[in-house]
C-alpha cells in the first residue's frame, strides 16, 4: 500500500486541543513522537532526573547531566570509577605568565605560553627544538631616542626603519643591525638567494610593475629632488669639490623664500610635466658654478627662476650682473 498524500489543506490533530495539523496516524509530529516513545500520544513529556540540579561533587557548579554528575565528571566516573580521578584541571590568576623565565606572555596551557607549550608538546621541552628567540622590544625614552636591542646603542628615531605594525611606526633594530644582518644572510647563501628573489619576480613582474608606477606617482616630487640632488653630486664629485646632502629645492625654499632673487618675480613651484620649459619655476641656483668649481654646498646654493638660471648659464652673480648692466 502506497503512501497516502493528502490534497489540500491537512487536518488538524486528531488529540482534543491540538489545533496543528496532522503530520503522521492522524497526529502532529509533537503527539506521534510521544506514542512513539512511551505508547500514548497523550503522556505528558517526561522530565530529566537532572534537571535544574547541579554537579554533586563539590565546588562545582555546572549542571548535572548524569547520576548526578555534570558531563566532565560523568566521563571521569565512566572511565576511572571516580568523578575526581584523572586529570585535574589547573587555574591560573588574571594576567598569569608564562613560567619560562624571560617569557613574558600569558599561559596558554600547563603554565605555558602558546609558543613553548608547541615545543613541549613536540619535544618534551618548552626550551627544546629552535632557539627560544630573544623578545624584542623598542626601548623609547623621553628625547626621542631608541635603544637598539640587538646593538645596544641608543639612537635617534630616524635611525630605524619605518613600519606601520611596528611600535611608534618604527622597527626595534636599527638600520646598521639590519643592512648587517642582510650582508651576512646574502653572503651565505648568495646563489640561493638570487634564484629565489628572481622566480619571485618573473611571477608577480606585472603586478610590481603597476606598483612600482604607483609609488612613482605617489612620490614624483621626492623622486625628482633625489635624482636631482644625485646629478649635482655626481658632477660634484667628478671635479673633487665638497658638497653637502639634504639640498633640495623645498629645503632652499624654506631658507630662501618665494621670490627669484635676480629678476624679484615670484617662483613656480608646481610640476612640470615633461621638458616644458616654465621660466618661473625654481631651480637650485649655485652663486659658484660647478663647472666653475664651486660646490654644491649649502653655502653655495640658492634659489633662483629658471629663466634667470639659464640666462646666467655658467658665469658668477657679479659676471652676470655686469653683462647684464652692459648690455642695457
Amino acid at each position: 500500500m502506497g503512501r497516502i498524500k493528502f490534497v489540500g489543506p491537512r487536518p488538524s490533530c486528531s488529540i482534543v486541543g491540538c489545533e496543528v495539523e496532522a503530520s503522521a496516524r492522524g497526529w502532529c509530529r509533537s503527539h506521534y513522537y510521544r506514542w512513539k516513545t512511551y505508547g500514548d500520544p497523550s503522556s505528558p513529556v517526561r522530565r530529566h532526573a537532572n534537571e535544574g540540579k547541579e554537579c554533586s561533587v563539590p565546588a562545582c557548579l555546572r549542571d548535572a547531566r548524569a547520576r548526578g554528575y555534570c558531563s566532565m565528571h560523568w566521563q571521569r566516573w565512566r572511565a576511572h570509577g571516580d568523578p575526581l580521578a584523572g586529570k585535574v584541571r589547573r587555574t591560573y590568576g588574571v594576567g598569569a605568565q608564562c613560567e619560562v623565565d624571560g617569557c613574558g606572555q600569558p599561559i596558554s596551557a600547563r603554565g605555558l605560553c602558546n609558543r613553548h607549550f608547541l615545543r613541549y608538546s613536540k619535544h618534551g621541552d618548552p626550551l627544546g627544538g629552535a632557539r627560544s628567540p630573544r623578545v624584542r622590544k623598542a626601548l623609547d625614552h623621553e628625547d626621542g631616542t631608541r635603544t637598539c636591542p640587538n646593538c645596544g646603542e641608543r639612537q635617534s628615531i630616524e635611525a630605524f626603519n619605518l613600519d606601520k605594525l611596528a611600535t611608534g611606526g618604527r622597527r626595534a633594530i636599527c638600520k646598521a643591525c639590519r643592512r648587517a644582518a642582510e650582508k651576512r644572510r646574502w653572503e651565505a647563501e648568495p646563489g640561493r638567494l638570487r634564484s629565489l628573489a628572481r622566480k619571485n619576480y618573473a611571477k608577480s613582474i606585472d603586478v610590481r610593475r603597476a606598483k612600482d608606477k604607483e609609488r612613482y606617482e605617489r612620490d614624483k616630487d621626492k623622486r625628482i629632488a633625489l635624482a636631482t640632488e644625485s646629478v649635482h653630486r655626481r658632477r660634484v664629485r667628478m671635479t673633487m669639490e665638497p658638497s653637502d646632502r639634504g639640498i633640495t629645492v623645498a629645503a632652499l625654499r624654506e631658507k630662501f623664500g618665494d621670490i627669484c632673487p635676480y629678476c624679484g618675480q615670484p617662483m613656480s613651484f608646481e610640476y612640470v610635466r615633461g621638458r616644458q620649459y616654465e621660466p618661473r619655476k625654481a631651480t637650485i641656483e649655485h652663486i659658484i658654478p660647478l663647472s666653475g668649481g664651486g660646490g654644491h654646498t649649502w653655502a653655495n646654493s640658492m634659489l633662483c627662476c629658471w629663466q634667470c638660471n639659464l640666462r646666467k648659464n655658467r658665469r658668477t652673480r657679479e659676471e652676470w650682473v655686469i653683462s647684464m648692466r652692459d648690455k642695457r
